[in-house]
């Protein structure tokens, strides 16, 4: 991760009402969401549709819910999910300061999962990283193991959200393909749960799906 930093910057986005009840996670944009031939919903990419119902870097990298619902609010469409990897190892093969931050000692067992979430139009908008504990409570380790749910939608349908704290956030290269992608916006946090280790959690967003930085 490059250039990290504090969010001390960026306010927590805060839900919005809506007429009958609702909450919206982002702001209402500034700009009308573009229309094709008649009126009809244009046809957009999913960077394209982020920024158009309003998603900026703020909300993004500052967001102290469930990344999982403000995109899929900011896309208009579910995410999918793919399970990239799942796999049991030692704190001591973790870069230190993930191990500082789970307060483990170097011998204790972790959970890895890598993960990618990507749009109605399969365009991958986030890659994800997740460390637990490995001692972590059954339902847990059960959640961390699903490869057909994110992790913020199964953490809302058993535990809830939790609490989140952001650690910090920065650029990183979206992949080391050699794509021309560019840049991701990234961040990483802690999310706390009752009666169970923390979760360590790192996450890269498609570069432009936020506007620019």
């Amino acid at each position: 991760m490059r250039a990290a930093r504090p969010l001390s910057a960026l306010p927590p986005t805060a839900a919005r009402p809506e007429p009958g009840g609702g909450a919206r996670l982002l702001p209402e944009p500034d700009h009308p969401v573009p229309t094709g031939p008649e009126g009809a919903p244009a046809v957009l990419t999913a960077p394209e549709a982020a920024v158009a119902r309003g998603l900026s870097p703020e909300d993004l990298l500052g967001h102290l819910g469930s990344t999982t619902l403000l995109l899929e609010e900011a896309l208009g469409c579910p995410l999918s999910v793919r399970l990239l990897e799942r796999r049991t190892a030692t704190a001591s093969e973790l870069p230190a300061r993930v191990s500082r931050l789970l307060g483990l000692a170097r011998s204790a067992p972790v959970i890895v999962r890598r993960s990618e979430m990507s749009a109605a139009d399969g365009i991958p908008v986030s890659r994800n990283l997740v460390v637990s504990d490995a001692r972590t409570p059954r339902y847990l380790a059960e959640i961390l193991s699903d490869p057909r749910t994110p992790l913020g939608r199964a953490l809302a349908a058993t535990a809830g959200s939790g609490s989140r704290r952001i650690v910090s956030c920065g650029r990183t290269p979206w992949d080391g393909e050699g794509t021309g992608v560019g840049d991701a916006p990234c961040r990483d946090y802690l999310i706390r749960l009752p009666e169970a280790p923390p979760l360590y959690v790192a996450e890269r967003f498609r570069p432009g799906l936020a506007g620019a930085p």
